[in-house]
């Protein structure tokens, strides 16, 4: 029996996770579960699987908590302290890291020293503290499991593949909601076109990443990191069906490719279970259903930002703590109705014009310069839109 932490357990992720140990209660239970402010589904949360602690991020949010569950056993805790208790409990067997947020990168990095084994969906902890954390695995013999379908379905390939003969490592897109539109038409999109994702349920942040192929850079700069790639070893294709999720090219010219239905629940389940695989998570694929399989470029606009994304890996990589941090206040600024689609990757290309890393020499000054960066940037929105 695995006891699970789930740290963004009302999320997308959190919630499809909790229903994989729905089905598998003789395998995992959960041991702890942590969330942002949604504290109505995470009451509900501790009522049906009795954790022994919950983190709320906010101190208002855990006071409320406290309140619901007067009377019960359970420990709640808050904010980064609540976090890092969590990765050092000796009980946690498996940490599934799904919240959002640089606030995340401390407990990552501590539960890695201690030897955990993290099922990594925070993007954050990679784009922004890459190799810190992936230093700490190195040397303290943590293990990280990447929950991302492109991903996990790489962790899968490489492991029978001779890493000595791999060529090329292609990550796939569906393209977003806007596949095929040009700059001009991009001008008129609206919230609502964004937030319709063509294939995956995510949340709103990660949809808005989708549609700008942010989310693929993001993806460019942790594949590096998992998988101590040059950025010449790593390309972007566009498969709509989303059916397969990545490739493999070997130095022959052959490739290999993990095909699977477009459901998170499958790599969500892999990092669980890993090295062994669950049999009741959902239906498989009918391979005679499927009517084609298409491969095309990136197309511009939608190629910039996994040039940005190449820039940093072969120039800079401390640079991804501004494009993480640009991004973030850019999508946020656009969820809140202060500026267009089209400008957030105005505001990247901006941030990443004016802001430059410098002494980034331990993950307190990542979040540090990260905090920096955000506030400069709200104020220039604030000034530019």
């Amino acid at each position: 029996m695995k006891r699970v932490a789930i740290l963004g357990s009302t999320g997308s992720i959190g919630t499809q996770a909790l229903s994989i140990i729905d089905k598998s209660r003789d395998r995992f239970s959960v041991y702890a579960l942590a969330a942002n402010t949604n504290v109505e589904l995470l009451l509900k949360q501790v009522r049906k699987y009795s954790p022994e602690k919950v983190v709320v991020f906010s101190e208002e949010g855990a006071e409320r908590l406290q309140r619901m569950l007067k009377g019960s056993n359970v420990e709640i805790l808050s904010q980064e302290s609540g976090l890092l208790d969590l990765t050092s409990d000796k009980n946690v067997d498996i940490l599934l890291v799904s919240m959002t947020g640089i606030k995340c990168l401390p407990a990552v990095l501590n539960a890695v020293q201690k030897g955990k084994r993290v099922a990594l969906a925070n993007k954050e902890s990679l784009v922004s503290g890459g190799r810190f954390v992936m230093d700490a695995v190195r040397k303290y013999r943590g293990e990280i499991l990447p929950v991302d379908s492109e991903h996990s379905a790489i962790f899968q390939l490489m492991k029978n593949a001779d890493r000595g003969s791999i060529s090329r490592i292609i990550l796939t897109a569906t393209g977003g909601p806007f596949r095929g539109r040009s700059r001009d038409e991009m001008k008129k999109v609206e919230i609502g076109d964004v937030l319709r994702h063509p294939r995956w349920r995510m949340g709103r942040k990660v949809t808005v990443d989708s549609a700008t192929m942010v989310n693929k850079a993001f993806e460019i700069i942790e594949a590096k990191w998992l998988f101590d790639l040059l950025a010449n070893e790593l390309d972007v294709v566009v498969h709509p069906q989303a059916l397969i999720h990545s490739l493999i090219q070997m130095d022959d010219g052959s490739f290999f490719a993990h095909l699977g239905p477009t459901d998170m629940r499958i790599p969500i389940g892999y990092a669980l279970s890993y090295p062994e695989r669950l049999d009741n998570i959902l239906r498989t694929l009918d391979l005679k259903e499927l009517e084609e399989i298409t491969f095309e470029g990136v197309k511009p606009p939608f190629n910039h930002p996994i040039n940005i994304a190449k820039r940093i890996i072969s120039e800079d990589v401390d640079r991804g703590i501004v494009f993480n941090a640009a991004d973030e206040v850019a999508v946020e600024s656009f969820l809140n109705g202060r500026i267009g689609f089209g400008d957030i990757i105005n505001i990247i290309d901006y941030s990443l014009k004016h802001f430059r890393p410098t002494g980034i020499k331990s993950i307190m000054d990542v979040i540090s310069f990260d905090a920096d960066i955000k506030n400069s940037i709200r104020k220039y929105i604030s000034k530019r839109y």
